[in-house]
């Protein structure tokens, strides 16, 4: 394996000499590599550990935060800067770089307490989702108020910018987005300080992505009756009643493919997935339970309770309406930028990546925390980050070290356009 870094290890950089990025943004290395070693798998270990390492460096960067409690050992981060202190805060506005604290689990299975570098890649939990892109919004952050002199907080300094600098650091994004929620009575944002623009850095492979999907998970539960196996005809087999409706889905399968939004074409179909089946007790038992556990992807014009309402129809069908109980987990919408590929910030950023090779879609399947910034702040999110969600959650997962160095570049050059540019 090859531990070393030099010019020949990776791919040129937006036409520019690469060697003079990697001398500029090496950093980025260590410092994914240090937030990969410190376990923060949801739900088994909290983030509190990266939430104090998080926080000892943008004190270092002079930023004012808060912490927003979720739970025992486990606080959002909302930071600002400058400082309100230091500018007319009702009326400033700032650029938000956000990134979510916790991970999947698998620390152990992928090496995590080492990250390794081999052969121009980082590995270990979280590496791609998503410590790499808060290692990088970071390393940029730190190089850029540093190049334009503005850590001193002089007048002189703090009139030079535009906007200010948010950085928000959330939990438990891993299991449905829940910490986040918390932001919710947050009250600075939107009133003691606006937010024009937020970029999530989940990975996109250096995308901007406008929009995803909204999600439902719904559980049905299938009654039935408990009878010896010897004598099924004396039970009611809630188990076969379970796989009656999955096969009945099919239908609803391919309809799902033909519902394409006209106004915003890069919405792909919604999708329904069964993922899970759990049911009886014992093989010579007639089972009387069995569940089921559905994953919905929602497009625009879909709720979660219109996905509920489709499934309690087939079981009407079916004849099953009375012996399912269902239940809906967590539905959110989708979620698309103001305007599609026409928003105002998309095309700014475009703009910005004209000079790398990009190769994501504006559009993702899963789910991420951009929506939230928008339901609940009116805030424009954008997902664009380094690694692919191809490799995220993997037994060997993994980010390329190219990708965090031109991450830290694009990101830089955002904060240049939006924070100093009049």
């Amino acid at each position: 394996m090859n531990n070393t870094m030099n010019e020949d290890t990776f791919n040129n950089n937006g036409g520019e000499n690469f060697s003079e990025t990697l001398s500029k943004f090496h950093d980025v290395v260590e410092l994914t590599r240090n937030l990969v070693k410190i376990n923060s798998e949801n739900p088994i270990h909290c983030e509190v550990n990266v939430q104090n390492f998080l926080v000892s460096i943008i004190e270092k960067l002079g930023f004012e935060y808060d912490i927003i409690p979720f739970s025992k050992d486990r606080n959002n981060v909302v930071a600002t800067f400058p400082p309100s202190s230091a500018v007319n805060s009702q009326n400033f506005h700032y650029i938000m770089f956000s990134g979510h604290m916790d991970t999947v689990l698998g620390y152990e299975i992928t090496r995590s307490e080492n990250a390794p570098l081999e052969d121009g890649k980082i590995y270990g939990r979280g590496s791609c989702d998503m410590k790499g892109g808060i290692a990088s919004f970071l390393t940029a952050i730190s190089h850029f108020t540093s190049d334009y002199n503005l850590n001193d907080l002089e007048q002189s300094s703090i009139a030079k910018m535009k906007k200010g600098i948010c950085v928000v650091f959330t939990v438990d994004e891993e299991m449905g987005c829940a910490g986040i929620k918390a932001l919710e009575n947050y009250d600075k944002m939107g009133n003691d300080f606006h937010v024009d623009l937020c970029i999530n850095a989940e990975p996109s492979s250096l995308s901007p992505v406008i929009g995803h999907k909204g999600i439902v998970w719904i559980f049905l539960d299938f009654k039935g009756k408990m009878a010896h196996a010897s004598v099924p005809f004396l039970g009611d087999n809630a188990i076969e009643k379970a796989s009656k409706f999955i096969l009945a889905l099919e239908p609803l399968k391919k309809e799902l493919q033909t519902r394409t939004i006209e106004e915003y074409p890069i919405i792909t179909p919604p999708t329904i997935s069964v993922g899970v089946i759990k049911g009886g007790d014992e093989t010579n038992i007639v089972p009387d339970n069995c569940r089921i556990q559905i994953d919905r992807r929602l497009t625009l014009n879909e709720t979660g309770e219109s996905a509920l309402n489709e499934l309690k129809e087939i079981a009407k069908q079916q004849d099953l309406i009375d012996d399912i109980e269902f239940q809906p987990i967590r539905p959110k919408k989708c979620y698309i930028a103001p305007k599609g590929t026409q928003n105002e910030h998309y095309l700014a950023l475009m703009d910005i990546l004209s000079g790398y090779k990009t190769k994501g879609a504006p559009f993702m399947e899963g789910f991420t925390e951009a929506a939230f910034y928008y339901e609940q702040f009116g805030i424009t999110a954008i997902n664009l980050g380094p690694g692919s969600i191809e490799q995220a959650h993997k037994p060997d997962e993994y980010v390329e070290v190219d990708e965090l160095l031109k991450a830290c570049e694009i990101y830089y050059k955002i904060l240049e356009k939006y924070i100093l540019e009049k």
